[in-house]
């Protein structure tokens, strides 16, 4: 064999190839995405020819899906990661705009309500959200934290739109973050989209948020802003 896998710690695992440490992998959990172990490689050299025999060793002690994430520009790993069998599976996105970016210049903004926890339209924009994240991560890693878990990580207020007294889009904000999207009519998605862009420039100079590219009502919301070059971070998994 050319490479040896020696278990240092629950978490940690040692390299070597030729007899040589050439680094370590730690893992980790994440028990909002359980199905996968997610590994974080860190090696002196990244040796296309060692990663099948390596992840083949790392995925039956494992004995799951295996996931990695890092930087989008990071080519030395990427390489490393598919010539060991890993498939890009994601990319995600993280924005910082400001109103000079934004395609939608001076929108209405009218039409929107907030909802804090605990109201009923807060409820029911968690419920939404919960089953579309199900719906959007199912391919990469599906959520498997319960409903009462994930509502607990949102932020505590939701801005919505609905019509005769149903929600139709909403957005979990946090200041100047938009920390999630949901939507029970995505063609009208877009027009909430804007309107919700436009208050929030009314607040703040600039807004952050994150884009999934297995989201399209994120992926929507970037496709607002000239601004492109934001940072990136790609998810590659290994079944």
């Amino acid at each position: 064999m050319a490479v040896t896998v020696k278990k240092e710690s629950e978490n940690k695992y040692l390299v070597f190839s030729k007899g040589k440490n050439i680094g370590a992998i730690k893992t980790y959990e994440n028990p909002f995405y359980a199905q996968n172990l997610y590994l974080k490689p860190a090696f002196s050299e990244y040796d296309p020819a060692l990663s099948t025999e390596l992840f083949s060793v790392l995925k039956a002690l494992a004995n799951r899906p295996l996931e990695v994430m890092t930087e989008s520009e990071n080519a030395r790993l990427a390489d490393f990661l598919k010539a060991g069998g890993f498939e890009l599976k994601r990319r995600c996105f993280e924005s910082e705009v400001s109103a000079a970016d934004f395609i939608g210049g001076a929108v209405f903004s009218g039409g929107l309500s907030e909802a804090a926890a605990g109201s009923a339209e807060y409820l029911s924009c968690c419920e939404i959200l919960y089953d579309y994240h199900k719906i959007t991560h199912r391919g990469i890693n599906p959520l498997t934290a319960p409903f009462g878990e994930f509502q607990k990580r949102l932020p505590k207020t939701a801005v919505f739109e609905a019509k005769d007294g149903e929600i139709l889009n909403f957005a979990f904000v946090e200041e100047n973050e938009i920390a999630y999207l949901g939507s029970a009519d995505i063609g009208s998605f877009r027009d909430f989209a804007l309107k919700l862009v436009g208050a929030l420039f009314e607040k703040y100079e600039t807004l952050v948020f994150e884009s999934d590219d297995c989201d399209p009502l994120a992926m929507g919301l970037r496709s607002l802003f000239k601004k492109q070059n934001d940072s990136s971070f790609n998810t590659y998994i290994l079944i």
